[in-house]
Formats: structure tokens, sequence, C-alpha cells
């Protein structure tokens, strides 16, 4: 972390009490020149720190706004992420952490974007993304075959629906196989995309993309009905960058047991779609179906015609009636 990241680290965990800037330069090894204009800097990112004679320095607010120096320190120390970048926009992070993991990037490198102009989400559909989300994907390395790279959607989409309900207290819950809805309506999506090795048969490398609609924001008339977001849902803020820091704690956690799936059965109890009528698409032609279960490989058991057909997230998708 930068002086500036670990000086808000440590207001952060001191909030409400006075610091001193000889205390504070001790504590982080730097002058108190330093701090000053780190303190300056943390305040034009809109966090609120009063500063008093003989007294110090004090964070009164945290912004709302993604800040790095937040994430880091709200991050778990044995979790998986270690490197964080946040970028005031960019045409896609999945695109920006796709070209870090071919350069080489370690597991656990993170690309978190203010605003996202060009994402993308399943089957090539654009995926909208205004400015007062949280979009972010990271470069992952798991020793899995290919075929079992499902599971690190299904794995996150757990811990995307854990970290809203610990951030906000709303309930969430999983729309096969991807999606995250919070009263009735789609709040967050998520791509894994892979790049294959195909001599091992494991992938060489895997990106995670995230997508959360926090702040409520004008919608196209055609989205309006099914996208939502958690401050419309809660009515009050909720701290993008303490978000961010819960899903990829809860991720880590979940992404140790992605051999064996032990996340599967939370991942059919949150389900919206279990025993609902739904439009399955496929190139074959759509047609009515009912759901009936999710399998522990993460298929779509519906009954159609008289018959249960086993549908895989790669070859259709479902549409809610």
């Amino acid at each position: 972390m930068t002086g500036k990241q670990e000086l808000f680290v440590l207001l952060q965990k001191n909030q409400g009490t006075y610091l001193s800037g000889e205390e504070l330069a001790k504590q982080l090894h730097i002058s108190r020149n330093a701090v000053w204009k780190a303190v300056g800097a943390l305040r034009k990112e809109g966090h609120l720190i009063d500063a008093v004679t003989r007294k110090g320095y004090c964070l009164r607010a945290a912004a709302s706004r993604v800040n790095e120096g937040e994430i880091c320190g709200a991050l778990s120390m044995e979790g998986l992420i270690h490197s964080v970048t946040v970028l005031e926009e960019t045409g896609s992070t999945s695109l920006v952490a796709k070209d870090l993991a071919r350069q080489g990037a370690a597991e656990g490198t993170l690309v978190v974007a203010k605003r996202q102009s060009g994402g993308k989400g399943r089957l090539g559909r654009s995926f909208f993304a205004p400015e007062g989300g949280i979009y972010m994907s990271a470069v992952l390395r798991p020793s899995i075959p290919a075929d079992r790279a499902v599971f690190i959607t299904t794995c996150a989409a757990v811990a995307v629906a854990r970290a809203i309900e610990q951030e906000t207290g709303l309930t969430a819950g999983i729309k096969w196989v991807n999606d995250i809805f919070v009263d009735g309506k789609k709040v967050c999506g998520i791509l894994t995309e892979a790049a294959l090795d195909f001599e091992s048969g494991i992938p060489e490398y895997v990106i995670l993309g995230i997508g959360i609609n926090i702040e409520q924001q004008k919608l196209p008339e055609e989205l309006k009905s099914i996208v939502g977001c958690l401050e419309e849902s809660t009515g009050a803020p909720v701290s993008k960058s303490r978000l961010i820091a819960t899903v990829w704690n809860e991720f880590s956690v979940l992404y140790k047991e992605l051999a064996s799936a032990g996340y599967m059965e939370e991942y059919r109890e949150r389900s919206i779609l279990l025993g609902k009528e739904v439009t399955v698409l496929s190139a074959e032609g759509d047609y009515a179906a009912v759901v009936k279960d999710i399998d522990r490989e993460g298929r779509l058991v519906v009954a159609h015609d008289g018959r249960l057909l086993t549908l895989s997230n790669g070859e259709v998708s479902v549409k809610m009636k």
C-alpha cells in the first residue's frame, strides 16, 4: 500500500479519535509533511477528516466512493486478493485483468473501475454499467480441469450473495447461473472467462468479472422492471469499498472448496428458480419448462414435455416468467 492508503487504514481503524501528526508519522515511517499531504489527498477523494491544532487528525466519515486504501484495509490477511488497482474508467475490467494475466500477473490480482463503458455479459451480450456501481475483475489460476470452471461462477455467486447480506441486511437470491437478485430484481451479474492450456487441460488463467448495482440510476426503459440497485432496497448508502472487500473475503473462503464444490448446497438453497416456470433459450429453439433442481455439477434440471432435461450453462440460458 502507498503512504496515503496506509494513513487511511490507520485513521479508519481509529475513526472518531484524534491522532497527532507526529504519532501518525512515527507509525507510518513517513514525515509529518507527508502525513499532511496524504490527508489533503484523502480529502480530495471525499473523506471527511478533521484537523485540530494540538490534537491532530480525525476521520469523521469515509467517502462512499470506491477507495483503494479502504478496500485493502478491509481485505482479510489470509485472503486471495493481494493486489488492488482502482481505475476511474475503463472499457472493461475483465479486458484489463486479461492483459495483466497474459503478462504473468499472479492469482489474486484485482482490477476495479468506477465506470465501465464496454462491459460484456454471458453469450456476448452487453452489460449496462453506469457510474455508481461496482465493476471488478480478478485474475485466478485454479488447478482444476477446464470443464470444472463453471464452479468458479457458482462459487462467486454464493460469495456475492453472502457479502450483500452482510453489508446491507438484504436477502440475496441466485438466478441460475450467474445473476444475483434482491427484491425480485437483478442487482449483480457475474462472468467467468478462461484461457485453456491444451496440453494439461488446466486453465492457464481464469478472469472472474463481477458487476454490482449500488446507486439508483436512470435506466433504459426496457431495464426498469428487471434491474434494481442495493441503495434503492436499503434506503441508505452502501459502502462500495467495504462491499468489494467482503465479496473477496467470502470468495477466498469458498475458493478453497472449489475442487469439492462444497458450497453447491448453499447455491441450490439460494436459487430463485426452483419450482418456477421458465423459458429455456437454446440454439434449437425456445421452450417452456419447470425447474426441478440444480445438481452437484451446477446443471439445471427442468421438466419439459413429460421429460427431465439436464441443462449446462454454456449451452442455454433461462428467462423467468
